[in-house]
Order: structure tokens, then sequence, then C-alpha cells
């Protein structure tokens, strides 16, 4: 099976879209987004880089599962 890998910008932009779909600040989310693909390519993140990194993406899980609890009381409401 063939390998299929993202251009590096394309990766930045799908997760800074991801970031401020769940209500990151657009500033933040274009940082996280830089340190995470870099550090799939092996970088290794300073302590700030770090947790900035895991501050976003605390609130991202946090933010995604809110919409996802509204999601299921708009369907329960619907049903």
């Amino acid at each position: 099976m063939k390998s299929f890998s993202l251009p590096v910008d394309e990766q930045e932009s799908i997760l800074c879209l991801q970031l401020v779909k769940h209500n990151i600040k657009y500033s933040q989310a274009v940082a996280v987004s830089k340190l995470l693909v870099a550090q799939g390519s092996g970088r290794v993140l300073t302590e700030e880089e770090s947790q900035l990194t895991q501050q976003v993406c605390r609130q991202w899980l946090e933010q995604r599962q809110r919409q996802q609890r509204l999601e299921a009381v708009l369907e329960h409401l619907h049903n």
C-alpha cells in the first residue's frame, strides 16, 4: 500500500481550521498547528511551546465536548 502524506502547509491549515472551528483564537491556532506539524516531523518542542500546545489542545477538547453535548441535546429535542 502506498503511503500518502499531505504537504506541511496543508497539514497546518487543516489543524488550524479544526482549532478555530472549536473557538480557539486564530493566533493561537496558527502557532499551535505549526508546532504540532513540526513535532510530527521530529522537532522537539521547547517547554514554552509544549505548554502552549497542551493548553490549546485542552481548550479544543473542552469546546469539542461542549459541542457534542449540545448536539446530543438538540437531537433529543427533535426526536
